[in-house]
This record gives structure tokens, C-alpha cells and sequence, in this order.
């Protein structure tokens, strides 16, 4: 790339080559050879120069180029034809973006219109790239043509602005100072980065000065290979190179800022003017009329055969949706059908109090229309009772778990856990998935009575049970603004009941047996072949007999382990024989 520039009556032309960030540069001085077949970008005369900064959000790239186009017509002068525009866009501090909107307005000494192969760039444009490499500040003057560019680029953005000066004054360091520092408050920076860009200032020749931040040529020299040590040679070539950067540049966005013209490109031939060009031939025509001879006697058989197909698509679509509609319409009766069926609450009923583990109170269970059950009870142990395997907690958690597998309900969930002395009171909400299918319940006590499963064979569940009928506080919702007496009366009717049916509970064992059948106090042990011969019944009550005596801390540790032992099997040959039903 052939870069060049010829403001201030001199021609600086480098060369830069590579791509991304490993860049060579060799200048050289002289004219621009017009023989060169390098691409070519110059650098636009300083005096004719409009540019205007924008943020915008990082876009898409077909995005950003049209946002970057409807930017351009709305900020830049209309009287300047579009071939002399530029609108790009340099990335920025954060995630956003600093649009760059220029203009290149014509004027005598524009350069000939033949130089097909060039491109350009104007001079803001190029100490905007700069300043986007490192935070920092630019400038370059020149007091011939009265004109100041400043640059700066900080936390808060990028700012570049050419401005028109009294010759004379352009070049002061006061001058520049206090433009300087208005672009660097602007973006964010501190004075120190004015100081260093005016500390490091040039005259690469009469009239023109150009001044940048240590941290910009730093950026600079770790990018481009060979660039000059000495601050004078550094400045004059510092425009031409980022123009050509610019052109080089592998976003498009960036690129763009290097792509205007100095006169109106060749226009393309219309298709119009290339179909007149094309039939000039006599060869070109009489194609022409084979061609629409053809068109002529198939075009109808064509269009009939595209018309089938289109009719074809059309039918079958219409079967589709027509199979459709008569599926939906017989589901439709059969939701009709269920509506009118009555639920099986019997046998839900049933389903739900089995699932209830030895302990919970069930004290009502309702279901509305949309198949939505509230279950509400609660747990309570008495101390004449059966043992109770851990605390009260995971009994509720337990019945949890059964009505999840239940199969005929799903969506269980404990909708309210509240704990009151040795009770836990309850609410669980579950949906209706399948109420006609038989439900899997835990234990069947059709086979085997609740109060044989609790204290042995024999016993009755005529007698009062063991856990209070009524709930402790949530069966009977109180009026705010009970008084004391009121509550505790509702306590002593509520222990009352716990306490009957703590006496009622020794009515539940078989009558005869106040425990175990044991030798002095503890169950004989019994064979393998004496557990295969029980039926359900008998294990399950021969179980609850070991299981309690192995509790016993009166026992001895080897009786406590045979008997520990002699219960899991009677457990194991329990379940086999209801897997076995």
C-alpha cells in the first residue's frame, strides 16, 4: 500500500506492507509515481476538511453500515457528493463504538480525476486511528493554511475535531494548549497527556507542527516495524501511515474511512444498455428468437404443470388438516364423556388413607373441578402407642412419598408443615392424574387388619384408637379474637382425647397377651424352614414382636442381634409373598 500526502506544498509518499499488526514501513520522498500499480490512499487536503464524532452501540456489521450511512446524511453538508464521503466507525473504550463522519469538500487544486487506482483519507480520520491505538492526545497545524486538528482518546470516548484558525496563531503552544485541553476533559484524560503531546511536538518542516502522547508512539513502533526513531522524520510521515492503516485495516467499518474519490467513479451500464450492446450481434438476435420461440409453445405447458403442482400441495394440505379436525373432534367427545362421569371418590378415599402411614391423622379431603385434592390432617404419637421409627417430621414425609407413588395422583406437594407440641400439623395439595386406574398402595389392610399390623395377631379395631380424632388447632379454625379461656379450653378437650385413647390402647392387643410369646420375658428363636411356612399374618405379627423385643434394653446384646436378625427375615418373607400375589 502506497500511501501519500501533499498538503503544505510538499509530497510525502511511504510504503507500508503486511497485514493485521505486523506492518512494515519504508519511506521515501519525491513525487508520486503515477506508474505505480500498488493500491494507493492519500491523504486529503487539510484546508477542505469536515469531520464529526458520534457514539453508537457495537452493532452487527450490516447493521452498523447502514446506521453509519443514515448518520452521514443527516450530519455532513448536502452540496458534498457522495463519492467524497467517508463514514466509519473506530472502536473505543468499552463495549461501544465512535462513529467518524467526514467530508472532503472539492476546491481548486483538487487532484486529476484519472487517478483511478487512488483512494483517500482525510487527515482527521488518521490521527483518530492513531489515538484509538492508546489513551492519549494528537495534534497537527499548519499555519499556512490556518488550519488545527486535535485528537484525544480517553475512559469516557474519542474525540477529533479540525478547526479553521487566524493564520499565525495556529502554531502557538498556547493555542494548541487550550484546544488540547478542551478535547482531553472532554474524553476523560488529565493534563499530563497535553503536556507530553506538546513535550513531544515537531516541525517537520516551515509552518506545519505535529505533536502526540509517548503512549500513542509506543502503540505505533510495537505495530509498525521500521518506524523512524527521529521525532521530525516520525512526523512527517505519521499522517501518510495511518492513512494507509486505515485502508489496510481488516474491519470494514474502519476501512471505509479511507474509500473516498476525488472525482465521481465510472458508472455502471444499466441492464438495459447491456441487453442493447448484446443484441448489436446477428448471432445475439437469432438466439434471442430461438429463446422465445420456445418460450412460446412450452410457457402454457409449463404453467399448467406448475399450476398441478401448486393444486396438489394445496389438496394435501387440505387432507392434513382435514385428518386433523377429526381427531381433535374424537377427542373432544371422549373429554365430553369424562366430564359427565362421576369421579370414583370411594375409591380415591380409600387410596389416600391407605397411603397414610401408621400416626396420621387424615381429617379431610376435598377435590374441586379442575381435579385439584387438599389433603389436611395431622401427626401425633401417644406414649402407649407403638414405637415410632424417628420423629414425627418424616412420618409426613413418608406419606409424601406414598401418595407420589400412588400412580393415580401426581404433583404432590406440602403445602403448609406447622408444628405444635408433639404434633404436626399438615396441608398437601396433589392433581388427579389417572383416577379410574388402580392405585399402588403400601399395605393391604383388607388382608390384614391395622391393629394385627400394630400389635400382633389377634388384636381388634373396635377400641378407641390410639392417636385423638380430632386435630389439635387446624380442624376447627378459631375466630380472631378468641380469648384465653376459650383456647384453653380447646387444650384440655384436646388432651383429654389424647389421654383415652392412651387408655384404650392396651384394649388392642389380642386378649391373653400383653406382649410377645416369649420364654422369661424374650421370643424364642425359630428356623428358616418356620418363617417358609407362615403366611402374611403370621410374619407381620411375629415381626412386630422381634422388632420391639430387639429394642429392649434389658436384653442382652447377642439376644437383641438373633432377634434383630430372625425380624429381617420375617420382613423379607413378607415382601416376597406380596410380590409373590
Amino acid at each position: 500500500m502506497v500511501a501519500f500526502d501533499r498538503s503544505g506544498g510538499r509530497v510525502t509518499e511511504v510504503v507500508l506492507q503486511g497485514s493485521g499488526d505486523r506492518l512494515r514501513l519504508t519511506a521515501r520522498a519525491g513525487s508520486v509515481a503515477s506508474s505505480s500499480e500498488m493500491p494507493r490512499v492519500g491523504v486529503a487536503s487539510w484546508s477542505r476538511t469536515l469531520v464529526r464524532c458520534r457514539g453508537i452501540k457495537s452493532l452487527p456489521a450490516d447493521e452498523l453500515v447502514r446506521v453509519l450511512d443514515i448518520l452521514g446524511d443527516g450530519e455532513l453538508p448536502e452540496r458534498v457528493p457522495a463519492w467524497r464521503r467517508a463514514c466509519g466507525a473506530l472502536p473505543t473504550a468499552g463495549e461501544g463504538r465512535t462513529a467518524l463522519l467526514t467530508a472532503w469538500m472539492p476546491g481548486e487544486g483538487d487532484p486529476a480525476s484519472d487517478e483511478t487506482n487512488t483512494t483517500y483519507a482525510t487527515a482527521p480520520a488518521a490521527l483518530a486511528l492513531a489515538v484509538s491505538l492508546a489513551d492519549g492526545c494528537v495534534f497537527a497545524s499548519d499555519d499556512a493554511q490556518g488550519v488545527l486538528i486535535v485528537a484525544a482518546s480517553g475512559p469516557e470516548g474519542l474525540l477529533v475535531r479540525a478547526l479553521r484558525e487566524t493564520p499565525g496563531v495556529v502554531g502557538s503552544d498556547e493555542h494548541v494548549e487550550k484546544r488540547l485541553r478542551e478535547a482531553a476533559g472532554a474524553v476523560g484524560l488529565h493534563d499530563d497527556a497535553v503536556r507530553s503531546a506538546l513535550a513531544a511536538s515537531a516541525s517537520p518542516w516551515d509552518g506545519r507542527h505535529v505533536g502526540w502522547s509517548p503512549a500513542i508512539s509506543e502503540a505505533i513502533e510495537r505495530r509498525v516495524e521500521g518506524w523512524p526513531k527521529d521525532a521530525s522524520e516520525a512526523a512527517s510521515v505519521l499522517l501518510p501511515a495511518c492513512a494507509a492503516m486505515l485502508a489496510m485495516s481488516d474491519d470494514a467499518a474502519v476501512r471505509r474511512l479511507a474509500g473516498m474519490r476525488a472525482s465521481q467513479p465510472a458508472t455502471q451500464e444499466s441492464v438495459g444498455q447491456r441487453v442493447d450492446n448484446w443484441l448489436v450481434s446477428r448471432r445475439h438476435v437469432t438466439i434471442a428468437c430461438a429463446v422465445f420461440l420456445l418460450v412460446l409453445l412450452f410457457a402454457p405447458l409449463l404453467a399448467a404443470k406448475a399450476r398441478e403442482t401448486m393444486l396438489s400441495g394445496k389438496v394435501r394440505r387440505a387432507e392434513e388438516l382435514s385428518e386433523k379436525y377429526q381427531a381433535d373432534a374424537r377427542k373432544a367427545a371422549i373429554y365430553e364423556q369424562l366430564n359427565e362421569r362421576v369421579w370414583p371418590m370411594t375409591k380415591m378415599l380409600a387410596e389416600v388413607s391407605a397411603a397414610a402411614p401408621v400416626h396420621v391423622v387424615v381429617q379431610s379431603v376435598r377435590m374441586d373441578s379442575t381435579a385439584q385434592i387438599d389433603i389436611e390432617g395431622f401427626v401425633q404419637v401417644t406414649s402407649a402407642g407403638p414405637t415410632l421409627e424417628g420423629p414425627p417430621e418424616t412420618l409426613l414425609t413418608q406419606f409424601e412419598a406414598a401418595l407420589n407413588k400412588l400412580g393415580t395422583l401426581g404433583a404432590v406437594t406440602v403445602v403448609r408443615r406447622e408444628v405444635v407440641g408433639d404434633s404436626v400439623e399438615f396441608q398437601i395439595s396433589a392433581r388427579v392424574r389417572s383416577a379410574t386406574s388402580p392405585g399402588s398402595v403400601p399395605m393391604d389392610y383388607a388382608a390384614i387388619p391395622l391393629a394385627e399390623v400394630l400389635y400382633g395377631e389377634g388384636a381388634s379395631n373396635d377400641t378407641t384408637p390410639v392417636v385423638a380424632s380430632a386435630s389439635p388447632s387446624s380442624s376447627r379454625p378459631r375466630p380472631s379474637g378468641g380469648t384465653r379461656r376459650e383456647e384453653s379450653e380447646d387444650r384440655a378437650e384436646r388432651d383429654d382425647a389424647i389421654e383415652s385413647g392412651r387408655s384404650a390402647s392396651a384394649d388392642r392387643r389380642p386378649s391373653g397377651e400383653s406382649g410377645p410369646a416369649s420364654v422369661d420375658g424374650v421370643p424364642t428363636a425359630i428356623t428358616d424352614d418356620q418363617i417358609a411356612a407362615m403366611d402374611r399374618a403370621t410374619l407381620m405379627s411375629e415381626w412386630r414382636v422381634r422388632l420391639s423385643a430387639s429394642r429392649d434394653t434389658k436384653n442382652d446384646e447377642a439376644t437383641r442381634a438373633r432377634l434383630a436378625e430372625e425380624a429381617t427375615k420375617l420382613i423379607e418373607r413378607f415382601r416376597a409373598l406380596g410380590s409373590e400375589g
